[in-house]
């Protein structure tokens, strides 16, 4: 939940330790099991040869059903692209396993208890990402929407974690997700946010030549994130990042994405597409709505609350 703050002229006491203030975990299915434990656990990567290392490869060109919508591998590779420091990835399954879950047991994978007690354990851990919400189909929205409902919950519960989720990739999709946002009120809102739409990449396919890939942007969010934190400050409002690297474009035209922002109500992230390809972020609200305090409506001021709490070690008195 957001927090009230009192404030006082009094000096304030030493921070017990230090909080990284944007360190993500990617979620979703790897190639190869997690090694060394049968249970959930969110292991620390330091760049992408490592993840591979760790982890496999991406599901091969020629992988069939829903497996072959797997986005975590990618989705790590952009934000290390992206000037990503060590991050943690954490793996619900293997790529064998998937076509044989149900779409509730997919939600679950993805965002169940178990997930975020391992979450938990890794107190570095600020930011929480599903790449692999590309496993729902265009007609799964009800399901995906549970697993944004259930990642919300999670993180309105912590006083540290604050969740980047991805709508679907088709606008019609999306807009049941704006609309889902702004038909009532939705705990948890102001602990996240989305970007939309999905992003082009560039990845070099089976044949040797370079391939097109479309992949949710939440990973490559993580890492603007992160370089707004070490450069403007955790207490900056807006992200004015840099220009998305080994990103061709967004997946869909700028004016699409202006149906899915209200100044009034809850909205959706943009990523625009300038020219020469030059794809940027342009929003930092939140899911909250008008219901929220200015605070709570935007994710940087969402977050530095949240860090200020945590850095306090849970108490409400900041001098």
């Amino acid at each position: 939940m957001l927090l009230g703050f009192n404030f006082n002229d009094t000096l304030p006491r030493a921070l017990a330790h230090e909080v990284p203030s944007a360190v993500p975990v990617f979620i979703g299915f790897t190639a190869q099991p997690r090694p060394g434990s049968a249970r959930f656990e969110a292991l620390p990567i330091k760049d992408y040869a490592t993840y591979v290392e760790v982890f496999g490869p991406p599901p091969e060109w020629n992988t069939t059903g829903r497996a072959a919508d797997v986005s975590l591998s990618r989705g790590v590779r952009s934000y290390f692209d992206n000037g990503g420091a060590t991050c943690f990835v954490l793996s619900v399954g293997l790529y064998s396993e998937i076509n044989a879950l149900s779409v509730t047991q997919l939600v679950n994978r993805l965002s169940g208890h178990d997930v975020f007690a391992a979450i938990h354990r890794q107190t570095d851990i600020s930011l929480v990402a599903i790449p692999d919400i590309s496993l729902f189909a265009d007609n799964e929205i009800a399901p995906l929407l549970t697993l944004w409902q259930q990642t919300m919950n999670e993180c309105m519960h912590s006083a540290r974690l604050f969740a980047l989720l991805d709508p679907p990739p088709t606008f019609e999709a999306a807009q049941v997700c704006f609309d889902w946002l702004n038909s009532g009120h939705r705990n948890g809102a102001s602990c996240a946010g989305a970007w939309w739409p999905w992003l082009v990449v560039a990845e070099q396919g089976h044949s040797g030549q370079p391939e097109a890939r479309v992949i949710p942007p939440s990973a490559t969010v993580a890492a603007q994130l992160q370089a707004a934190d070490r450069s403007a400050g955790l207490d900056q409002v807006a992200l004015d990042g840099a220009a998305l690297v080994n990103v061709v474009q967004a997946m869909f035209p700028n004016e699409l994405g202006e149906q899915l922002t209200d100044p009034r109500g809850a909205s959706i992230n943009l990523i625009r597409t300038f020219a020469y390809g030059d794809a940027r972020i342009a929003g930092c609200r939140t899911l909250a709505g008008v219901d929220e305090s200015p605070v709570g409506r935007f994710v940087q001021t969402r977050r530095l609350a949240s860090y200020v709490q945590y850095s306090q070690d849970g108490s409400r008195q900041v001098g």
